[in-house]
C-alpha cells in the first residue's frame, strides 16, 4: 500500500472480511492507517476462542476479501433457522401449504407478517387492523416480542415463495 492511496482506491473498507492470501481465519478490517500503510484487523482464534488484533503493514494485496459460506453466517444460533423452523411448523401444525399460499393473492402473508411485526413493535391496534380480514382476528396469536417476529419473518418467506411461484408460472424467472 503507498502513501497515496486512498480508502477509495483499496479493494475493501472498514468492517470487511479479509483473509491472508497465505491463509489463516477471516479478519475483520478495523483500522486502515494509509499514510503508514498499515491495515489493523480483529479475529477470533479458532483454538481458544480469545479475540485477537493485529496490523499488518505492507500491500493491501496481501489479503484476499473474505466471503463466508451460508452456514458461517447464518451460525448454528440463528433468527434465520428459527424463521425456517416457524415457517415448518405453520406447514405442518397450522394447516399453511405452498398451494393454500398460492391462494392468498390479495397480500394476505405478508399483511399477517406486518400484524406480528407490528406487534413486536408494541403497536396492537394497528397490528389488529393490518391483520387480513378474511383470517378473522382469531388467529393473530401474539405472543412476545422476539417470537412475534419470527412468525413475521416465516410469513414474508412464505409470501416471497408464492411471489416467486406465480412469477415461474407465467414462464418468467423471479
Amino acid at each position: 500500500m503507498t502513501s497515496d492511496q486512498t480508502t477509495a482506491e483499496l479493494p475493501f473498507s472498514l468492517g470487511d472480511l479479509v483473509q491472508l492470501k497465505s491463509g489463516g481465519p477471516p479478519m475483520s478490517v478495523c483500522d486502515l492507517d494509509l499514510q503508514r500503510g498499515v491495515v489493523g484487523c480483529a479475529w477470533f482464534d479458532r483454538v481458544d476462542g480469545e479475540m485477537r488484533l493485529q496490523r499488518f503493514t505492507g500491500p493491501s494485496a496481501v489479503f484476499n476479501q473474505y466471503v463466508p459460506s451460508f452456514a458461517e453466517m447464518v451460525g448454528p444460533n440463528s433468527a434465520l433457522i428459527e424463521i425456517a423452523a416457524e415457517r415448518q411448523r405453520q406447514m405442518s401444525e397450522e394447516g399453511f401449504s405452498r398451494a393454500r399460499d398460492d391462494e392468498y393473492t390479495d397480500g394476505q402473508l405478508a399483511q399477517a407478517a406486518s400484524s406480528y411485526a407490528l406487534m413486536a413493535a408494541g403497536r396492537p391496534g394497528t397490528a389488529r387492523q393490518t391483520w387480513p380480514v378474511s383470517w378473522g382476528e382469531a388467529w393473530l396469536k401474539s405472543s412476545e416480542p422476539r417470537r412475534d417476529l419470527i412468525k413475521a419473518g416465516a410469513l414474508i418467506a412464505a409470501e416471497i415463495e408464492r411471489r416467486d411461484r406465480a412469477i415461474t408460472a407465467q414462464g418468467d424467472q423471479p
